[in-house]
């Protein structure tokens, strides 16, 4: 994508809906890229949960928000819209957790046995050959950054640590966990590959 200029089709929330649906809702997420909230907004004349990832510098803002419009489907999280004033991109709210909570918690074994497991390593492969096929490589798949909806239907999110793939320049950067890496990121340093999903601790 050679310019961050975001598509006029892309739809956009003003700032006063996004201050009010902030400000009503809850903080679920930060890290040194942004924060995230969840609350509800009007979105194609429905009331929507939705997750508003605020985020701090305009460039990974427009980046992730060109990339969520480029990369929609049924396997990746759904992009309601964004506010460039705020810096803020709204996406679909899935309230099942993510599937790094399952895997840590026991007790979930009884909602998340081995054929539902399978099902969401399927989706999640479905997203990443989806995402592969826009030339993207998302560079930071772990069960943090799976989402999973009521029926365990799983949805890859988070677009923050992106890589456009053939672009030329190989980044030398280290991005995501050590534990999710696969042996050609380590090899190459940062030559990702996404291959490497896994679905057990």
């Amino acid at each position: 994508m050679a310019s961050n200029e975001l598509p006029v089709a892309m739809n956009r929330f003003n700032v006063r809906e996004v201050e009010v649906a902030i400000h009503r809702g809850r903080e679920i997420g930060r890290s040194g890229f942004g924060v995230v909230y969840q609350g509800v907004i009007r979105h194609q004349g429905v009331a929507r949960a939705a997750a508003f990832k605020v985020l701090s510098r305009d460039g990974d803002f427009r980046q992730e928000a060109n990339v969520h419009y480029v990369v929609q489907s049924m396997r990746v999280v759904e992009l309601f819209g964004v506010c460039e004033e705020k810096k803020t991109i709204v996406l679909e709210y899935l309230g099942n957790n993510t599937l790094r909570y399952h895997l840590d918690h026991p007790n979930s074994m009884t909602n998340f046995p081995w054929f539902r497991r399978v099902k969401v390593l399927l989706d999640l492969c479905r997203a990443l050959c989806h995402v592969h096929s826009c030339s993207i490589v998302h560079r930071d798949v772990k069960p943090e950054n799976v989402l999973l909806c009521d029926d365990f239907g799983a949805k890859l999110s988070d677009f923050g640590a992106l890589l456009f793939a053939f672009c030329g320049d190989i980044p030398l950067d280290q991005v995501g966990l050590l534990s999710f890496i696969s042996l050609p990121v380590l090899t190459l340093y940062a030559q990702c590959s996404d291959w490497t999903v896994c679905l057990t601790k």
